[in-house]
């Protein structure tokens, strides 16, 4: 199975139309199964696109409205351009900019069965940009086999007590200890390899495994390469967004993408292309 993790960091690059475009001609190209999105944004003031009408979309109980320029919607849209049809859904986590509404995304080639979001933040506040939701998403493959596929994007480490972050995956593993399906959990983590708050994050109990720790090729290893926002001050490239695996599931290999040299840069970070052994 092939899965991509990517914080598109929609609306906020310049020829923004040519690189969604660039990223559904990837994801067609590269055959992927299940993607994870994040910073997935639609515009507050946006028409309100009926739920009914949306292509193969999957709501939520509590669905924030769709707007026209939801970010998902649109890739979904080229990519049914591409003869690719993708599931889809999408969770508001809070607004953006002041004028955005952003969210969490995850697409899938098979049908999703049922789909939720959880607040994992301490902050249920909209405006509040530390307000944190988790995505998931039952997926069956055509074989009958099921899994859980998880979007997240999280707070740092770092701040009084460490406070932040450390709540967030606290919650997290509560809710994902609810589920006995195969967890696949992408994402923007915002805690880089090797620090505490990584180390915090790979000892969990949630039976899953950092792929690229596990993959028997890596290509390419740092997601942010350059100081962005949240990062302000960075002088070193840093490996924040990961893809994790059920225990037990072989990786076959772990590529970082959209780096601007393997492929051209569509985001402020990079994305995470893991292909498992099935």
């Amino acid at each position: 199975m092939k899965l991509l993790t990517l914080n598109t960091h929609s609306y906020g690059e310049d020829d923004q139309d040519q690189k969604l475009a660039f990223i559904a001609q990837s994801i067609a190209e590269w055959d992927i199964d299940v993607v994870g999105l994040q910073e997935v944004n639609q515009k507050i003031i946006g028409h309100r696109v009926d739920v009914k009408n949306i292509v193969n979309f999957v709501p939520m109980d509590g669905q924030v409205n769709v707007k026209e320029d939801n970010f998902a919607m649109r890739l979904v849209a080229l990519l049914a351009e591409l003869g690719k049809t993708y599931y889809w859904a999408w969770a508001m986590t809070h607004i953006a900019h002041d004028t955005m509404q952003e969210g969490v995304a995850i697409l899938s080639k098979y049908p999703i069965d049922s789909v939720t979001s959880y607040n994992v933040s301490k902050s249920h506040d909209w405006y509040d940009y530390k307000t944190r939701r988790i995505l998931t998403a039952k997926i069956t493959k055509p074989n009958g086999e099921s899994f859980m596929a998880v979007s997240g994007h999280f707070s740092w480490w770092h701040g009084k007590n460490n406070e932040e972050f450390h709540y967030e995956w606290q919650e997290t593993e509560k809710y994902l200890a609810r589920t006995k399906l195969p967890i696949y959990f992408m994402g923007d983590f915002n805690n880089p390899a090797g620090t505490d708050g990584y180390d915090y994050m790979v000892s969990t109990a949630i039976p899953i495994t950092d792929s690229y720790m596990i993959a028997e090729e890596t290509i390419g290893g740092p997601t942010v390469l350059k100081e962005i926002g949240g990062w302000t001050g960075l002088k070193e490239q840093i490996r924040i967004d990961y893809i994790f695996v059920p225990k037990g599931v072989a990786v076959q290999k772990s590529e970082v993408v959209f780096d601007g040299e393997r492929q051209q840069a569509v985001s402020d970070h990079s994305g995470v292309l893991v292909e498992t052994i099935d």
